[in-house]
């Protein structure tokens, strides 16, 4: 049914997700700007019908919600919730990587490439290297500052600079 580098992705998402909704927006393997639209408002909806509200929703999926008058826990249990019922989780993980990794390649692969690539560690620092730090966040960055530059090149594996 799906082809191309996110085929097994794809396949995974209409196994994991039966809601007629999520099932449409990827059908035909692309996630459009009025859809992913739609996805956020029907989270942001969800978060309202739960007594909460989000505060700020990022390009990259990130956001800031306000609990209401539910304690952290509960309102970290609801907020997962909206997440998967909107299609956010599953959308949202699907459109960030055609994004930031449009061939699919493997991510360590890129973050190691980019990590390297940027300067922040050492030219002679492997992909075992990185895959073995990966796990504990332990990276020999070259310098303290350097550390910002994993959230850079998570968000842009492909394209980030030094100076970014």
């Amino acid at each position: 049914m799906f082809t191309g580098p996110f085929a097994g992705e794809f396949a995974q998402t209409w196994r994991n997700n039966e809601d007629a909704f999520i099932r449409g927006i990827i059908a035909d393997q692309r996630i459009t700007d009025q859809e992913w639209a739609e996805v956020v408002a029907r989270m942001k909806a969800c978060f309202e019908s739960e007594g909460m509200s989000v505060k700020e929703y990022n390009p990259d999926g990130s956001y800031s919600f306000d609990l209401g008058s539910h304690d952290a826990e509960t309102g970290n249990r609801l907020a997962t919730g909206c997440e998967e019922s909107s299609g956010v989780a599953p959308v949202g993980r699907l459109r960030i990587s055609m994004q930031t990794n449009p061939d699919n390649r493997d991510m360590d692969e890129l973050m190691h490439e980019c990590l390297v690539r940027v300067g922040a560690v050492p030219k002679s620092y492997g992909l075992d290297d990185y895959r073995r730090d990966n796990s504990t966040f332990s990276f020999p960055f070259v310098t303290e500052g350097d550390k910002k530059y994993y959230d850079i090149c998570a968000a842009s594996p492909l394209t980030a600079q030094r100076g970014d």
